[in-house]
């Protein structure tokens, strides 16, 4: 078995990005210069390989051979996780296109049982929604007959984002509505807060997956004790629903307040959350992206209390560490406001690790409106909670998410057939802001144009229709987008039926498609590391056996030995279809404690051709009782562009202390920028059992620049820099693979998050025959689309990004 320091070698070099260990080389080994410690080290790590304890896969059997092994169905993208009509409840879903083409896309509604669900209505299951450029479209389920439930299921395109809508009709009470945000298919936990002092939290969970899966269901109170475990077993693409005190060992929550995280160690999980005050309730927000260090700068654009009103904000700390910040409330002209609840213009919010706390403003005295700043640390989230009380009327609630301080676009979907549309547009900034208002119809006309002026840190509330130029919208539905070119404008909305009153969410612009790029550079580069490590460590192995035979990879593939400067990986167990081959030019030299190793690959698609060559300089030394191991490399694609990629490691691995960075950097010509990163990763490996799973999590930072700004140096065996550029974001990183092989199976998966532009990358193996991967770019905050793909085998295919541009996909390297 590999010593603790080999072993993290072979580990860390797994998302490093570069090559740790140069193939044929090692054939040629002279060790007649080398340290003792390093003949010991070239000698051992021989020896091993020889006799096979090298192998991280020996046990494992390949999927790919295995006949029976069925391909998985891809599960969809989003999900409404509960539907509900007749029997007094109605359920629609709003779809908007923010995209200048039209669009179409099948919506599936699913039974409890996870059978298809027939919806009168539409006359069966399922449903194609035809969206025009900027169009908007409904899909209803009136209430006619008896109570029926399901789910709705559905992969949306880029650039389109939607909510539903849940509407109760009880005889002698106002109706009461909730907007519900749509669930992330491909979470594998979700978080929500609750509180059950004078409500009660009812639970919609969905597998949307085809493999039977268990949620586990963690409770913590307010101070952060865990105060219930359940767990909920859910065959495939079935749902269920209750309120979330009635789950098994969870009724301690009656009477508090905190958290329920909902996770899954295989498939994924989605989850709607509504509270219910009597007749009223509102749906409770959820987040599935994983805690990250980033502060985020948010504001809740409406608060009011008195008259009738009442306004609270809450918090949960999903970190382990207990974490404090303020929120402010400011005017509508932005000046400081006094809350007299809280004695002052500021509430100092203290929150546990795992803890939720709870800022109110009531209602007494005369209505006073405004709106709240924040500033969040990483890890903690938010939402508002607006009441209404009148007289002889069961109260309104509507939960509204928090909007972010510094966006300067925003769209959000209305409805004015039998509604009234409200809006809150603040300007978080110091700077005055034009907003420009643009109405769109359902087929995607403008119908209306508006502008006001913000002053800086000031706000704005009215109706929609009452704005100047946008009173054509009455009797229609559509969408409208606020922007600014100066400034900032964050938007709640509001819609209203008589008394019953609901959020509205909203999107922020199509998404920074540098931003994108930023993403999926950096995450494919992830999959190329995995790549290039483990079949180098299967030529290395195959070298040292000098073995001429073609020797089966479990997982799939093969590698086949036939001399110095002639190693190839292949696709398949028999050798017939090369994957990567070295090149005659590939030397290593060992001297004085350390390897210096130059090496050239070349790199085949699944049809043979050549895709791409990747070139290297490294070395590894012992430095005291630590390896070292650095390096920087270059590939290039034989097709296209040929735009170069920038590739480079530095690592410092000790018997307790391990730190690793990989780094990437290239040209995008077509956007007029050069983008790169230098990302640290931290991964987690069973040191005894190579086949089990690992898991790595980390972050690090992106620069851009103009075109041939950017090189990828290492200045020092332990350091990584991009020279030229300026900061662009900061990404946080989490993932793993089922096991540590060439063609890794399901489950296997990584999403990378950047908190600041409201976007996470998320990459999937979906088929264990095949091992395709698909890739999706999120806006965080409300579940849309920007971006989507797909790579086979070799990390080959393509990205269509939110503005519609297609690029391609090689090696695990972004074409422009």
């Amino acid at each position: 078995m590999l010593t603790h320091n080999q072993r993290h070698v072979a580990a860390w070099t797994l998302l490093s990005g570069c090559l740790l260990l140069a193939p044929a080389a090692w054939a040629q080994t002279h060790t007649t210069n080398a340290t003792p410690q390093m003949n010991a080290f070239l000698a051992d790590l021989k020896a091993r390989m020889q006799n096979g304890s090298y192998r991280f896969d020996q046990t494992r059997n390949a999927a790919s051979s295995d006949p029976t092994v069925q391909a998985a169905v891809p599960t969809p993208s989003s999900v409404l996780p509960q539907v509900a009509f007749g029997g007094g409840w109605y359920t629609a879903l709003y779809f908007t296109n923010l995209n200048g083409s039209p669009v179409s896309f099948p919506v599936n509604f699913v039974g409890d049982n996870g059978t298809p669900l027939t919806v009168p209505s539409l006359g069966g299951s399922t449903t194609q929604v035809n969206l025009a450029a900027f169009g908007t479209a409904i899909i209803e389920a009136p209430n006619v007959g008896s109570l029926v439930e399901g789910y709705a299921a559905f992969t949306l395109p880029s650039g389109v984002f939607g909510c539903g809508v849940f509407r109760q009709s009880v005889a002698g009470q106002q109706d009461q509505e909730a907007v519900v945000p749509l669930a992330d298919a491909g979470a594998t936990s979700s978080t929500l807060t609750w509180d059950e002092t004078n409500f009660v939290t009812a639970v919609a969970i969905v597998n949307p997956g085809s493999t039977a899966t268990s949620v586990d269901v963690t409770l913590f109170d307010e101070n952060g004790h865990t105060i219930g475990h359940s767990s909920i077993a859910l065959p495939p693409h079935s749902k269920t629903a209750a309120t979330l005190q009635s789950l098994p060992a969870l009724g301690g929550m009656v009477g508090k307040r905190g958290s329920a995280q909902f996770s899954v160690s295989s498939g994924s999980v989605a989850v709607l959350g509504l509270r219910f005050n009597g007749l009223a309730f509102t749906s409770i927000p959820t987040t599935t992206s994983d805690p990250d260090s980033i502060s985020k700068t948010s504001v809740l654009p409406q608060i009011a209390f008195g008259g009738g009103w009442y306004s609270a904000l809450y918090f949960t700390n999903r970190t382990g560490s207990p974490v404090s910040f303020p929120v402010n409330f400011v005017s509508n002209a932005g000046t400081p406001l006094n809350v007299p609840s809280l004695d002052g213009s500021t509430a100092q919010v203290n929150l546990p690790a795992h803890g939720t706390a709870l800022v109110e403003a009531p209602n007494a005295g005369s209505l006073v409106q405004g709106y709240a700043a924040v500033t969040l640390p990483g890890g903690v989230f938010g939402y508002g909670v607006f009441r209404q009380s009148v007289a002889g009327q069961q109260d309104q609630e509507a939960v509204v998410p928090l909007a972010d301080a510094g966006a300067t676009s925003s769209t959000l979907t209305w409805d004015e057939t039998n509604f009234v549309t409200a809006v809150a547009m603040v300007n978080a900034s110091s700077t005055a802001a034009a907003v420009a208002v643009t109405l769109s119809d359902e087929n995607g006309n403008i119908i209306g144009n508006s502008s006001l002026s913000l002053p800086p840190n000031s706000k704005t509330a009215a109706a929609l229709r009452n704005l100047p130029g946008l009173g054509g919208m009455v009797g229609k539905r559509g969408s409208a987008k606020f922007s600014t070119s100066t400034g900032s404008v964050a938007v709640l909305g509001l819609r209203f039926n008589g008394l019953a009153f609901t959020s509205i969410p909203t999107a922020g612009a199509l998404g920074s498609v540098v931003a994108q790029r930023v993403l999926a550079q950096t995450g494919l580069a992830i999959g190329m590391a995995s790549i290039v490590l483990q079949s180098q460590l299967d030529m290395v192995t195959q070298t040292f056996a000098t073995s001429t035979g073609c020797q089966a990879l479990p997982g799939g593939g093969g590698v086949y030995w036939v001399g110095p400067n002639n190693v190839t990986v292949y696709y398949d167990t028999r050798c017939t279809q090369p994957y990567i081959a070295t090149n005659p030019g590939t030397t290593m030299v060992v001297s004085n404690n350390k390897l210096v190793i130059s090496e050239i690959a070349t790199y085949y698609g699944l049809n043979g051709t050549i895709i791409g060559a990747l070139t290297l300089n490294e070395t590894a030394q012992f430095i005291d009782s630590a390896v070292i191991l650095n390096g920087l490399g270059i590939f290039t694609p034989a097709a296209g562009a040929r735009t170069p990629v920038q590739l480079g490691l530095v690592c410092s691995l000790g018997e307790f202390s391990n730190t690793c960075a990989g780094g990437v950097a290239q040209n995008f010509p077509a956007l007029g920028l050069a983008i790169g990163g230098v990302t640290p990763l931290s991964l987690t490996a069973s040191l005894s059992d190579a086949t089990a799973p690992v898991t790595f999590s980390g972050g690090g930072s992106s620069v851009t620049g103009p075109i041939g700004s950017l090189t990828l140096t290492s200045p020092s065996p332990t350091s990584l820099v991009i020279q030229g550029g300026t900061p662009y974001t900061s990404l946080t990183a989490r993932g793993g693979a089922a096991a540590f092989e060439l063609f890794p199976p399901t489950p296997t998966s990584w999403t990378l998050t950047d908190s600041a532009h409201d976007q996470q990358f998320q990459i999937s193996v979906i088929d264990d025959a095949t091992r395709n991967l698909t890739l999706t770019i999120k806006q965080i905050s409300t579940g849309t689309t920007l971006a989507t793909g797909a790579v086979d085998q070799s990390g080959t295919g393509t990205i269509t990004y939110s503005d519609g541009s297609v690029a391609a996909i090689t090696n695990w390297t972004l074409a422009n």
